[in-house]
């Protein structure tokens, strides 16, 4: 806890401490103090260059900070504690890293731990110590839930372990309460920011925790599982070097001690870097290992979380979309555990050609919102987590540049019928849709990606009114960078997604709305429908239709009208028409032709639709809804038909089966077009039905 001294002095002291226990730094390298803000860093001399393939700097194991260095410290920790905490090495590095603060000239890691941000310096710039003002830089973003969500943890982490030493340890207890702000979270961010994994030096492939575990199992630090065998580690001097990735540099284990070596020439005056390995401007997880080339542990680690700071023009930054997914979908949970087995007996790809799947009603549920997405269907909200990475969007097709979303995407939102033609492989799932033409399940989950793109988006931009003008401070000034660069990801994204939409209208498919089915009719031809929506809503405005939530009753009524009407004449080969009359043939096939009526339109109309009650079958459950609301439209079509004797709405096949066909369909077909992704001056979500050849 000393006060800062001439920098100068520190370098001294820390330069005789790394050489007495048999370290070493580059005779043309220098120690050199930036500023309060930036700390210490690494510097080839003036007048010096390093050749290519020199040794920066080494550190012995004695010096390193890590569980290990707890029993070394010959200061043992209670056992309750230790073994408490023996899955979570990282907790027991930062309260060993915490005494030896306190301890200040006592530590003999006192010449390494002074030189560190100090507690009282305010000079971490992570957002766990962001105030009110910098959080509302963040305010919208994937930054902001994961700042909350590591802030928890961490208190319950330290919160826990005061309990315990409170019973353990007294003297620990008293020295350590009331420490969360000023010292734990000192420690904990010293650690995400600075620290090495155990396993980055690794000389034994088969262990790559060798050169750390030597003699583990004699230490008083047992580590419960070979996950929590990979550990944090600070290495003194070498953790001075800042990141650069297109650092040339290499790291190395020689006898006891870790180096690394630069394989390029270093010229007089240059800062010496390390690379943290290729990182966006966000850190999601709560990572306690510093990566190094080429070294890659995982690609989920970004900068701002873990080091404070953002890169300018960084194109390794990414967009974090974390789908709360799988446990509620058969057809995933499905294709998972194929795709496990698969990988089990090496075998070639299957394909699911009779999966008997019925639509998962989680994901395609009737006038219902979601947490995570804004459309209809599909529901988002409840999954267990699957994360995906979105990147600027260039010109390669949205469908190649994210194939791992859009595959898991295409079964979440598959109908009955395109879950029947599932692919499985060892190394991937996925509903086969043609490279040439577009189909319902890869719109359905275009708007289901646009529609969650552009709930992010505005998560962000609604708190755009209430930032200052410009930065304030540093870490206001990396989160700027931040949010600007996540703003810029899902725009060029959701240009690309509505991109896609708009080239869904061809001669073979097209997106069929409220106002293609209600339009004026071509002479000599009526329109049944247009007429009847009129007479049952007293307006043929769409967007009135719409407030009052009766899309799926006009789409059914006109499926099951132009059903019927299909023996006329058929229309033009290039005509809206004719395209309608393919797809009926197609629906044909998939869904059977619908049931003929037995009885007039009035023997059918009790809600019952001729079930028996006493079945808790959530499928059945489902039928008899359909069954209620068809009997509901069916009594829509009888006054219609009383009112025009002469339209199609008075023909007697008219029953509650026929048009619990056509509701099964639209639900089926249709899909939501989020606001904006329709024409020009679309502002709210709007139903549709694709009409293709499949």
């Amino acid at each position: 806890m000393s006060t800062l001294k001439d920098p100068s002095v520190y370098i001294q002291d820390i330069t005789k401490w790394l050489q007495l226990e048999g370290g070493f730094i580059h005779p043309a390298v220098e120690i050199v103090h930036c500023d309060d803000t930036t700390g210490y860093s690494l510097r080839v001399r003036k007048h010096h260059d390093v050749p290519e393939g020199s040794r920066i700097a080494s550190c012995p194991s004695s010096l390193t900070m890590s569980v290990l260095s707890m029993e070394r410290a010959k200061n043992l920790w209670p056992e309750e504690f230790v073994s408490f905490f023996s899955q979570c090495p990282e907790v027991l590095t930062r309260f060993f890293l915490m005494e030896q603060f306190l301890m200040a000239e006592t530590s003999f890691w006192h010449p390494y731990v002074r030189m560190l941000p100090q507690p009282a310096d305010d000079s971490l710039d992570t957002p766990m110590f962001y105030n009110a003002e910098d959080c509302i830089w963040i305010k919208g973003t994937n930054l902001e839930g994961a700042r909350k969500l590591r802030q928890e943890q961490w208190k319950q982490e330290y919160q826990k372990a005061v309990d315990l030493l409170e019973y353990n340890d007294v003297a620990r207890y008293e020295l350590l309460r009331e420490n969360w702000r000023e010292l734990y979270l000192w420690a904990a961010t010293i650690l995400t920011s600075r620290c090495f994994s155990s396993n980055a030096f690794a000389v034994d492939k088969t262990d790559p925790n060798a050169e750390f575990k030597v003699g583990i199992e004699h230490q008083r630090l047992p580590l419960a599982s070979p996950s929590s065998a990979i550990f944090p580690v600070l290495l003194p001097v070498l953790d001075f070097g800042n990141h650069d990735p297109s650092a040339g540099v290499y790291w190395k284990m020689q006898g006891s001690s870790y180096s690394f070596i630069v394989n390029e020439t270093l010229e007089s005056g240059k800062e010496v870097c390390i690379s943290y390995d290729d990182k966006g401007n966000e850190e999601r997880k709560s990572s306690t290992t510093r990566k190094l080339k080429p070294v890659t542990l995982t690609k989920t680690h970004k900068v701002i979380m873990g080091y404070g700071f953002s890169l300018d023009n960084n194109t390794k930054d990414a967009f974090r979309l974390l789908l709360r997914s799988t446990s509620s979908s058969q057809g995933l949970a499905k294709a998972r555990s194929m795709q496990q087995e698969l990988q089990e007996q090496k075998m070639p790809p299957r394909h699911v050609a009779s999966a008997p799947y019925a639509p998962d009603e989680s994901l395609i549920s009737k006038h219902t919102t979601s947490e995570a997405c804004t459309v209809t269907r599909p529901i988002l909200s409840g999954w267990s987590p699957d994360m995906f990475f979105l990147w600027p969007a260039d010109n390669t097709s949205f469908y190649t540049a994210n194939q791992a979303l859009v595959d898991t995407f295409s079964i979440l939102v598959a109908n009955d019928r395109e879950l029947r033609s599932l692919q499985v492989s060892p190394s991937r799932f996925w509903i086969p849709s043609p490279s040439t033409s577009l189909t319902h399940n890869r719109l359905k989950l275009t708007c289901s990606l646009l529609a969650e793109l552009q709930r992010k988006h505005t998560d962000i931009t609604t708190h755009s009114p209430s930032l200052p003008p410009y930065p304030a401070n540093n870490r206001q000034f990396h989160a700027a960078r931040y949010r600007r660069s996540q703003l810029h990801i899902l725009e060029t994204n959701i240009h690309s997604l509505k991109t896609i939409l708009q080239a869904a209208n061809s001669p073979t498919t097209r997106l069929v709305r409220l106002e293609d089915i209600l339009a004026k009719p071509t002479p000599p031809q009526p329109n049944h429908l247009r007429a009847a929506v009129h007479q049952i809503f007293g307006t043929r405005q769409p967007r009135k239709i719409h407030e009052l939530e009766h899309e799926d009753l006009v789409f059914t009524l006109w499926l099951c009208s132009e059903w019927l009407l299909r023996a006329q004449p058929c229309p033009p080969a290039t005509s809206f028409q004719a395209l309608v009359h393919r797809w009926l043939r197609s629906l044909e096939t998939s869904y059977g032709a619908p049931p003929s009526a037995q009885h007039s339109p009035v023997a059918h109309a009790s809600p019952a639709g001729g079930s028996t009650g006493g079945d808790d079958d959530d499928d059945d459950d489902a039928q008899r809804e359909d069954a209620i609301i068809a009997a509901s439209y069916l009594a829509v079509v009888k006054v219609v038909a009383e009112a025009a004797p002469a339209s199609v709405f008075a023909d007697e096949r008219w029953s509650t089966e026929f048009l619990e066909w056509g509701v099964r369909i639209v639900q089926e077909e249709g899909l939501v077009l989020p606001s904006g992704a329709g024409e020009e001056g679309q502002t709210e979500d709007e139903f549709a039905v694709f009409v293709g050849e499949w």
